[in-house]
């Protein structure tokens, strides 16, 4: 699978694709207008929900031709958007979470012992290596707002 974390101000996933006959590396993250989604899951399935996604107006009969119902739980998504954070299903319902950080996939439960210890999520994701086989090889993180906007936010 895979571990993808996220904070309110950015989310970080690993990059490796343990589907197939080998290891490979892919991008997990995928910006959408003013958001940032993460997968974990199946690999196909996840990146015909980012397809979906990114149409003008996404529609749910479309998804539902498009990921056959016995692959719409194989996936998650997590979101960070100015809204906060979020989930996304197989059936492209979007629960909201109330939470400032959390985390997905084989590597989550790990990921978030890090980050409720103050980690950041690039950090928390780098941490499963150790523990989970399915996640490794190199980091990726995606801010939600470009660099110059995030200095001026802190002040």
């Amino acid at each position: 699978m895979t571990t993808v974390a996220a904070s309110l101000e950015c989310i970080a996933a690993d990059q490796r694709m343990t589907s197939g006959n080998a290891p490979a590396r892919i991008r997990k993250l995928r910006r959408v207008k003013d958001s940032v989604y993460g997968c974990a899951g199946d690999v196909d399935a996840a990146f015909i929900f980012f397809e979906w996604l990114e149409t003008v107006k996404p529609d749910r009969l479309r998804l539902y031709r498009q990921i056959p119902e016995d692959y719409r739980s194989a996936f998650e998504v997590l979101e960070i958007s100015p809204s906060g954070l979020a989930l996304w299903n197989g059936w492209g319902i979007r629960i909201p979470l109330l939470d400032k950080f959390y985390a997905i996939g084989s590597g989550s439960q790990s990921a978030m012992q890090a980050l409720k210890r103050g980690m950041s999520p690039e950090e928390a994701v780098a941490e499963t290596f150790t523990l989970d086989e399915c996640s490794g090889g190199t980091v990726e993180t995606e801010y939600l707002l470009p660099p110059e906007l995030r200095r001026k936010r802190r002040g």
